[in-house]
């Protein structure tokens, strides 16, 4: 039986804002959660790495339609059905499965959804398995349908195990598997339902615990969306007589620069809107590879 946790990192916060001592909560198979490398942001290189995830699985999900030109890649969440029961939860995920299928085709999307069962007994938020005989199933925590956003959130995720799993991407190891469908959320338009039901709040023995879902960093998170939009900004503006193998070679440098400025956009467009008005005769290509040269100058 394959099973793949979706395990969730906890933090108790006191009233008065004042942090107490992490808690790890264990994956369903007895193993510690694992950490993120780097809480409050991320070094160069792990965005780098990011950065190539990222690549790797649009390069896959995205070869049939291309980059997604639209706002309606990103998923709202509003639009999902209440998940209160196991008929919601089924409902919500096949929906985000109808939805890979427009903007992820290449990927391999599940035909049928997965039962969704409430197991009384669950230490993880949400766990996706596949038993002897090929079935699939994807469990979530009772407790947790007291918090509809954190719910949508994991369905997401085990969304993306399904679907990476079916496409190949399924190494069964966990510390190669969780961060890579952590990306895969964005990159199938699902960043703004997890982003909006990562973490929440709640009320335990006189104080506030504040929980968080995912195996990355905030600003690791952070980085993976304006990556997407990116992306998504980089489809509009290249214009359609753009040959492929051209807008490939914008999209890496645009996103190398990105890396270079932590995920910050704004930043880098200020940067290139300067770029552009020191050289009028040069195009986007020119202006990304001396924007990028000139990062890598500064680096050293």
């Amino acid at each position: 039986m394959r099973i793949a946790a979706f395990t969730r990192h906890l933090f108790s916060v006191r009233s008065t804002d004042v942090p107490s001592p992490k808690l790890v909560q264990k994956r369903a198979d007895g193993r510690p959660a694992i950490e993120n490398r780097m809480r409050n942001g991320s070094s160069s290189a792990s965005l780098d790495s990011i950065a190539e995830d990222l690549d790797r699985l649009a390069a896959v999900a995205w070869r049939v339609r291309g980059a997604p030109h639209s706002s309606s890649f990103l998923f709202d969440p509003s639009s999902l059905p209440p998940t209160a029961n196991t008929q919601g939860l089924e409902q919500a995920l096949g929906l985000l499965y109808d939805h890979a299928k427009v903007w992820a085709p290449g990927f391999d999307i599940p035909f049928r959804v997965p039962k969704v069962r409430l197991p009384l007994l669950s230490e993880a938020p949400g766990v996706y398995r596949v038993d002897e005989d090929g079935y699939v199933f994807v469990d979530i925590s009772p407790t947790l349908l007291q918090h509809p956003r954190a719910v949508l959130a994991v369905l997401a995720h085990e969304a993306c195990h399904h679907i990476l799993d079916l496409s190949g991407f399924n190494t069964h190891q966990s510390a190669v598997d969780e961060p890579l469908t952590d990306l895969a959320m964005f990159v199938c338009g699902f960043g703004q339902v997890f982003l909006d039901g990562r973490t929440d709040l709640v009320s335990s023995d006189n104080q506030w615990r504040k929980t968080h879902l995912g195996y990355l960093s905030e600003a690791e998170y952070r980085f993976a969306y304006q990556w997407v939009l990116q992306s998504a900004s980089r489809g509009r503006s290249v214009g359609p007589n753009v040959k492929p193998k051209e807008e490939y070679q914008l999209g890496f440098l645009r996103n190398k620069a990105l890396v270079s400025f932590g995920g910050n956009v704004t930043a880098l467009e200020r940067l290139l809107e300067h770029e552009r008005q020191r050289r009028p005769g040069c195009d986007e290509m020119d202006i990304l590879t001396a924007v990028v040269d000139q990062l890598e100058r500064d680096r050293r």
